[in-house]
């Protein structure tokens, strides 16, 4: 706001990464052989299929699982990779999924068209409690062909214990699905061996949360689940003969990559496994502990300052995502004073997240309703949700005091610009703060 320039401290990384170095190297030196893949005779052609199923090996032994056992299926990100297993999952009339209150739009929206969906709730500070699927389990009495959960929250940050939850799911006859968009990041991940009681039977992850933002996921899964049926999306690649009146599918995972493949995107999200796998998924756990609980101890101590979810931390039971807002403010003020008197980037909002937000708020369902209805209605509002510092494995200990330091300000009036709404939903910005971002991006 005073027309300085500073480093930015980047606390939204629950929504995306920047790209690590080495990433970023090592794409600066595939991109010189890009080339089509798969059906080329060059020899860039060859080099490039060789790298972009080598990605696939590289993903599969990221999240520990068996290449010769599994369909590693490149994707957008993580939203792609859950429509498509809903789209693949061989689901019939009168199954049930069983998933929960905490997930993200994206594991919640998908299966509500093509399955009857039942949610496990919890109270907000706690993961499932493996009992409670245990019982839902029951109670379906084998109707239930699919569990789907979240790895971590991207709200609270709450680890679930999927191995456990696995385990029940087995024992009464389903499999499990696990969205680690916001677990891969933080926690090494063991999907298993074929036969073994915890094993995780399909999973998705993103590559623009885990350092490489190339536009690349992966869904990771059995391939018997996508070698039977018609691939969601048809076209070239798919298939092995087409005749005016026939098509013969190719088997998986190349059946569901209809078209040219993102094979810069593939080859990053590979090199970003490689990375951290190099830094060691228990030495990010425990610089990320460092920096939790440090904000953690520092937020309870500032006035005024409310916790979304558990107000502790603990590596085994969070990754860095905490959510908070500051009594008497609006969030999305909050995130707008932070980021321009502060240069400190945090997200606000509900975190398409609302049914576990409005939970954690202690919305009720009359108050929902009202809300959709003001919505329909075109009606100013404003809405509900909280502020949300995030961590990556980059930032550090003097970061969290320069956004303590803020927040006690913040908290204390110690900001100077006039924060005005610009939108019905109630989003803030400085009056007549602007910029030209062709000054910053020449395009």
């Amino acid at each position: 706001l005073n027309g300085k320039q500073v480093v930015q401290i980047n606390f939204d990384n629950a929504a995306s990464t920047p790209a690590l170095q080495p990433v970023w190297d090592g794409i600066c030196e595939f991109i010189r052989w890009y080339s089509s893949i798969h059906r080329g005779s060059g020899f860039k052609s060859q080099l490039c299929t060789w790298a972009y199923e080598r990605s696939r090996e590289v993903i599969c032994g990221f999240v520990g699982a068996d290449i010769a056992d599994r369909s590693v299926i490149f994707v957008k990100h993580t939203t792609d990779a859950i429509n498509k297993l809903a789209n693949r999952y061989p689901f019939q009339q009168g199954d049930v999924l069983i998933t929960t209150i905490m997930e993200h739009h994206s594991n919640d929206l998908p299966w509500r068209d093509k399955v009857d969906v039942v949610r496990l709730r919890t109270d907000g500070k706690s993961p499932i409690d493996p009992a409670d699927l245990e019982a839902a389990l029951k109670e379906q009495a084998g109707r239930c062909r699919l569990v789907a959960v979240t790895g971590a929250s991207n709200v609270t940050g709450i680890l679930n214990p999927i191995y456990e939850l696995a385990k029940i799911a087995h024992q009464y006859g389903a499999q499990i699905f696990v969205d680690a968009a916001q677990l891969a990041p933080h926690r090494k991940i063991r999907m298993g061996k074929r036969g073994a009681d915890d094993v995780l039977d399909f999973l998705a992850l993103s590559g623009h949360k885990m350092y490489a933002p190339f536009g690349t996921g992966a869904l990771i899964g059995w391939p018997e689940t996508f070698n039977r049926g018609k691939p969601d999306y048809v076209g070239g690649g798919a298939v092995k003969f087409v005749s005016e009146e026939d098509v013969l599918w190719k088997e998986g995972p190349e059946r569901d990559e209809a078209g040219s493949p993102n094979v810069v995107g593939a080859v990053a999200m590979g090199l970003a496994a490689q990375a951290l796998q190099r830094l060691g998924m228990d030495h990010v756990a425990e610089h990320e502990a460092l920096l939790a609980h440090k904000l953690v101890d520092g937020l309870h101590k500032i006035d005024g300052l409310e916790f979304i979810g558990p107000s502790t931390y603990t590596k085994d039971f969070r990754v860095g995502v905490v959510a908070f807002n500051l009594r008497g403010m609006h969030h999305s003020k909050t995130a707008a004073i932070l980021s321009c008197e502060f240069g400190i980037a945090v997200r606000n909002g509900c975190f398409c997240a609302q049914p576990y937000l409005k939970e954690l708020l202690h919305f009720t369902t009359e108050e929902s309703h009202m809300l959709m209805q003001k919505i329909r209605d075109d009606e100013e509002i404003e809405l509900p949700g909280g502020v949300r510092a995030s961590f990556g494995v980059y930032n550090t200990l003097d970061e969290v005091d320069a956004f303590l330091d803020a927040l006690a300000k913040i908290s204390r009036g110690e900001y100077r610009g006039t924060y005005e709404k610009t939108s019905k939903l109630g989003d803030y910005w400085p009056a007549g703060c602007s910029f030209n971002f062709q000054d910053y991006f020449n395009y």
